[in-house]
């Protein structure tokens, strides 16, 4: 009898495991979590909602998102060109020459002496504005604005999908947390150079390949590789194309590096090797071929680049004050400029900056010891300023 007893529990738990793998693979192969979040724990593992419902939900954020900055930006389109636009845009012909659009996408630009050699891209996108265009500022501004939406949709789509990588949120919730993030980001007032400033849309067009990057490999399922050999191509290219925007686009194959360690180290390294090192390489081809191939003398550049205040140990005292600066301008966003200057740093004497960053470093470490997605919002934003 207590032979029967116990072979009855056995039995009992070994179908209770098949079900419960069962349900886990059900839930993986068609529940929100097959693209891009992981499969939840048998504690928060449950039942697959409305799958339209879900959809609905996300569309409806990145709907409102898109509503949002529409509504905040569209003054810009009935303004004239500022600052750089009107020596990049207006007095440079060589940009309204539809036969230089091929020099630009090419690359080859980096070879020239003209305006913004070392950003053939963002180059590129300006020519193919000029061929609609001309030297009318309303299809540059509309571009810039529909640029900006493309990057808070990324950038919301990221930020949500990184938050699933500790715990699973309720989805509605989630989506809306998220949604509140980036229309913070989306409507700070930070953004308005790159935004309304044709000619600055540098930023936008780096940020856009490269979470576009990003969102690709974080696609990759080491239980159904179809589509990785087109996330092999691609994310290093897209990578290239940020690179070819603006020298932020550097950072990316190192954000990509600490997303795997971070969140997918647990998987085989075959495929993350080969997508780290072709985007590795890719920029680093790109430095060699840009500092190579510049074009001297040049008749543009009369005077070459210098350290703040003339040399390297002033530069090193002085960039603690342009750090603490960007936490003054997120946090309190009241003294912007288009063009800073020693004078925007000077109500942040050194101490006073080192003690801002010494508090931030020490919240954010604190932070990032007990949630490692701190660290890679950290390390992202820390990947990104190195260039600059």
């Amino acid at each position: 009898m207590f032979r029967a007893i116990k072979h009855q529990k056995v039995l009992c738990a070994v179908v209770n495991a098949r079900n419960r793998l069962f349900f886990r693979l059900l839930w993986t192969e068609k529940g929100e979590n097959s693209i891009l979040e992981p499969p939840l724990s048998r504690k928060t593992a449950k039942p697959p909602g409305d799958r339209r419902e879900q959809t609905s939900a996300l569309f409806l954020a990145l709907s409102l998102l898109a509503l949002v900055i529409l509504a905040l930006f569209q003054p810009t389109l009935h303004s004239d060109f500022v600052y750089d636009s009107v020596g990049e845009i207006v007095a440079w012909d060589y940009l309204h020459n539809p036969g230089n659009l091929l020099t630009a996408l090419s690359f080859r630009l980096i070879s020239l002496d003209v305006l913004d050699f070392n950003r053939p891209v963002a180059v590129a996108s300006l020519m193919i504005d000029s061929i609609f265009s001309g030297r009318a500022p309303f299809g540059y501004h509309l571009t810039n604005i529909l640029l900006h939406v493309a990057v808070a949709c990324l950038g919301f789509l990221f930020l949500r999908h990184i938050l699933t990588q500790k715990n699973r949120l309720e989805t509605p919730w989630r989506n809306w947390i998220v949604f509140l993030a980036m229309l913070l980001f989306a409507v700070h007032p930070i953004v308005t150079e790159a935004v309304c400033e044709p000619s600055n849309r540098k930023d936008l067009l780096a940020a856009l390949f490269g979470l576009t990057a990003l969102l690709l490999a974080a696609r990759h399922r080491q239980d159904n590789p179809r589509g990785d050999l087109a996330r092999l191509v691609l994310c290093p290219f897209l990578c290239l194309l940020a690179i070819g925007s603006k020298e932020v686009g550097v950072a990316y194959p190192a954000i990509l590096f600490l997303y795997w360690v971070l969140f997918r180290r647990h998987e085989p390294a075959k495929f993350w090797a080969s997508i780290l090192a072709g985007s590795a390489v890719v920029d680093v081809i790109f430095l060699i071929a840009r500092f190579k191939l510049e074009h001297r003398p040049s008749a543009i550049f009369l005077s070459p680049p210098t350290y703040i205040d003339g040399s390297l140990a002033h530069a090193l005292l002085v960039q603690p004050r342009i750090l603490a600066l960007y936490v003054v301008n997120l946090l309190w966003p009241v003294n912007l400029c288009a063009d800073y200057g020693a004078y925007s740093i000077g109500f942040l004497p050194l101490g006073l900056a080192l003690v801002i960053l010494a508090v931030i470093v020490g919240l954010l470490t604190w932070w990032s010891m007990k949630d490692r997605r701190v660290f890679f919002a950290a390390g992202f934003i820390g990947a990104t300023i190195l260039p600059v």
